[in-house]
């Protein structure tokens, strides 16, 4: 018996024992002993998914294949070069230094990106879990966004897509939480869920040619400016808790559908919107209309309990 339960105990312990943390003590190669150590158990010397990995201040460790991590970190001055390959998190991304070059972030389980530094991929993020972007924190993706079915993410910092943010299932969705800023740039998914009115966030539509508007509950609402002409239609109802900016060189098609607005109206493109439905105006304090010639509605309902204030003539 005593036997037995010694095999228990030493499985049990060799068990707990199996992944390592590790940190980088030179520049290199990712997939080089030489460029680690760490204090565990590795058979082979090089970070797995099991395993945490620090890059430390002043080295640069380049990927020259397909790693992976579970929590990783880069410290002040630390730099993990991407180098045209894909890196998969099994938990938390701290980027405290930074993260260079083409390549994608493979998000394999549910965990949270924060640091002190922006980051900025020439790539995809992919997002297989509930992933959540922490306060403060700065993220641009110049390659696409994908959120797996069922995963949710949450914004609560600021995030930049140039290209199509994919939500692949109707059980997928992006929160913008309260104060985060999220730009969307060539396309937004129709499946899956926008969240966007949590207090004071920010929605921008700012790709350079045309995008649909997803009918949903708004914040703020800014289609963003842009240097040349584009175009912006809503694909259902709005509703637009604070205010609802028109940005440089955007036309507004409303697509005969309505706009229920609680805050501004901002038009900076001085744009006479085209089928139209009807805006409401249901704010609780003072509303501005905002152009600089004269604005034009189809049909406008008052049904709030504060005042609206025409900056300019409303036909």
């Amino acid at each position: 018996m005593k036997k037995i339960y010694t095999i228990i105990l030493l499985l049990t312990i060799s068990c707990g024992l199996k992944a390592a943390i590790f940190t980088s003590i030179a520049t290199g190669d990712w997939q080089a002993p030489g460029t680690w150590s760490f204090v565990g158990i590795s058979a082979s010397g090089i970070p797995t998914n099991a395993d945490d990995v620090t890059i430390a201040a002043s080295n640069t460790v380049t990927l020259t294949a397909t790693a992976s991590a579970k929590n990783l970190i880069t410290n002040s001055t630390g730099l993990l070069k991407m180098n045209l390959h894909t890196i998969l998190v099994y938990g938390n991304l701290t980027n405290n230094g930074n993260v260079t070059g083409s390549g994608s972030i493979l998000f394999h389980a549910v965990g949270t990106f924060s640091g002190t530094n922006m980051l900025t991929i020439n790539g995809s993020f992919y997002f297989y879990y509930d992933y959540t972007i922490s306060a403060g924190c700065i993220l641009s993706v110049t390659g696409s966004i994908v959120i797996s079915s069922g995963a949710n993410v949450i914004n609560n910092g600021s995030m930049a897509a140039t290209s199509t943010v994919n939500m692949l299932g109707a059980s997928s969705s992006f929160t913008n939480g309260p104060g985060a800023v999220i730009w969307f740039g060539t396309s937004l998914s129709l499946l899956g869920t926008l969240n966007a009115s949590a207090v004071n966030n920010t929605v921008v539509y700012y790709n350079s040619a045309s995008s649909n508007i997803r009918a949903t509950t708004y914040y703020n609402l800014l289609l963003g400016n842009k240097t040349s002409a584009c175009s912006r239609k809503l694909i259902g109802n709005i509703i637009v808790l604070k205010n609802l900016t028109i940005g440089n060189n955007n036309t507004f098609n409303w697509n005969n559908f309505n706009i229920t607005l609680g805050g501004n109206w901002i038009n900076n493109a001085n744009t006479t919107c085209t089928n139209m439905g009807t805006v409401t105006f249901n704010g609780a304090g003072t509303q501005t209309i905002s152009r600089t010639s004269t604005e034009q509605f189809k049909n406008v309902t008052l049904a709030g309990t504060g005042t609206v204030l025409l900056a300019r003539d409303v036909t």
